[in-house]
């Protein structure tokens, strides 16, 4: 304890470095975490939706009206295998659950067989599902509009199975977006990762600047006989304490973080891929926490290694002007020939390590050069030393860039977005024929005639559109 106490002395003399260290964890753990648990609940309400609505059909009213209970109980008078399925926006507008009616379930386990019937037989563990009675609890009554009731029907019924009035037709919760989808998540990934990239590496400046304070201290226990090997573990001691006092709070804000957000997230995720952020997706506290204290030991106690293992290491450090360089152009060559998403982003990081890797290099032999051109002995000090600093704070520069690259990144997410769901929407929004309306004229026999044909009244393929309304 005397030992431990001598060596966390430095930070009773230098309380501020204490806090920088603290916040930092608690900062980097935050954010991570807020963003990992809303990237987790999209991953998972995308999966969930997906799965549940997979190649499934419902029953509609051929008189265009919404299903009611009253519909239910006749289709199932009827003998037509169908299950209701009730969504509901919650009240406290932190995501949808979906009441199903498990007795009427039973129909769609006997009508399969193997994994088909077995995906019926599940307890409703309200993530997302629940009892169709407990989701009916949560509306204000029949004309709530935050609740919708559709009703699916086995695979096996038929058209001509249904009563009179009625008809089937494809059930999915959204248009299928492709890898639009998937690069949304991504991106949220990337952003995750960038924000942890920075914060790690300001983490790893102030700690690298306190070790470089304390070497003198080390020095004196050394020759009072401590070995540095018991120094070194009480180091790793003293960062797993300062870390899972910091990590834990950090993940605590971060959940709050992702809560706060929660409904302006899940609202863009429904408004833009009709697949809304389902309740009770939880990611786990344990994975969050000791994921980010791995992150804080490796970062911070890394150089602890012993030297042997650090010959690589130490290899690659002189040569990493010619290695930035070769990561920077496999980065481009790969970004020019890359033919999915997850490559693509592959080939960005490739770019910023590089890049990042490079600048202090390129400053220093520049400042290096304009100090031998300068005249004035001033300046070639000051240059001089502006190459110096370069090489020494390269980890707070490199971080700086990643902030600078998160702020573009982020304008640059919320741009390719507006511009590919402007064309996305385009593409699908434009019909095959147009039946315009000259202006003043009276659009209702137009209407009138195209409601009264057979082929477009039961396909429901045609819809009147009001010019700047709708």
């Amino acid at each position: 304890m005397t030992l431990f106490a001598a060596l966390f002395s430095h930070y009773r003399r230098h309380p501020l470095q204490l806090l920088a260290l603290a916040i930092m964890i608690v900062v980097a753990t935050m954010l991570w975490t807020g963003v990992s648990h809303l990237t987790h609940q999209a991953r998972a309400s995308f999966g969930q939706s997906e799965q549940a609505v997979a190649e499934r059909r419902q029953v509609v009213r051929s008189d265009g009206q919404s299903v009611a209970v009253a519909d239910f109980v006749t289709l199932r008078r009827a003998g037509v295998c169908v299950m209701p399925w009730l969504e509901v926006q919650r009240p406290d507008a932190q995501g949808r659950v979906v009441g199903v009616d498990g007795l009427a379930a039973s129909c769609f386990a006997g009508a399969g067989a193997g994994e088909a019937a077995q995906a019926w037989n599940q307890p409703l563990n309200g993530k997302p599902f629940l009892d169709i009675r407990d989701a009916a609890a949560l509306t204000t009554g029949p004309d709530d509009r935050s609740a919708e009731l559709t009703l699916l029907v086995a695979e096996q019924v038929t058209e001509a199975a249904l009563p009179e009035g009625y008809r089937l037709s494809r059930f999915s919760l959204g248009p299928d977006t492709g890898e639009l989808g998937e690069s949304f998540l991504l991106n949220l990934d990337a952003l995750g990762v960038l924000v942890l990239l920075i914060t790690v590496l300001l983490l790893r400046s102030v700690y690298q600047l306190g070790l470089a304070q304390r070497r003198d201290s080390f020095a004196l226990l050394y020759r009072f006989g401590v070995p540095p090997v018991s120094v070194n573990r009480l180091l790793v001691l003293e960062m797993a304490l300062l870390a899972g006092l910091c990590v834990i709070p950090g993940v605590a804000l971060g959940r709050l973080l992702a809560g706060l957000l929660g409904s302006g997230f899940g609202q863009a995720l429904d408004n833009l891929f009709d697949a809304p952020l389902y309740a009770g997706q939880e990611a786990s506290w344990l994975s969050s926490v000791l994921t980010m204290m791995a992150v804080v030991m490796v970062v911070c106690l890394i150089d602890l290694i012993r030297p042997v293992s650090r010959a690589p290491v130490m290899l690659l450090a002189g040569q990493r002007q010619s290695l930035a360089l070769a990561v920077l152009l496999f980065g481009v060559a790969l970004a020019l020939v890359a033919s999915s998403l997850v490559l693509v982003f592959i080939a960005v990081a490739l770019m910023f390590v590089g890049a990042g890797l490079l600048a202090p290099i390129l400053m220093s032999g520049l400042a290096q050069r304009l100090a031998r051109a300068a005249p004035d002995p001033l300046k070639r000090w000051h240059f001089a030393e502006f190459g110096v600093l370069a090489r020494r704070l390269a980890l707070p520069l490199v971080a700086l860039q990643f902030a600078l690259a998160m702020v573009l990144a982020v304008q640059a997410l919320v741009t390719v977005f507006e511009a590919t769901f402007d064309e996305w929407l385009s593409q699908r929004l434009a019909a095959d024929f147009f039946v315009e309306v000259p202006a003043g004229a009276d659009s209702g026999p137009g209407v009138d005639w195209l409601a009264a044909q057979p082929v477009l009244a039961a396909s429901g393929d045609w819809q009147r559109g009001v010019r700047g309304e709708a």
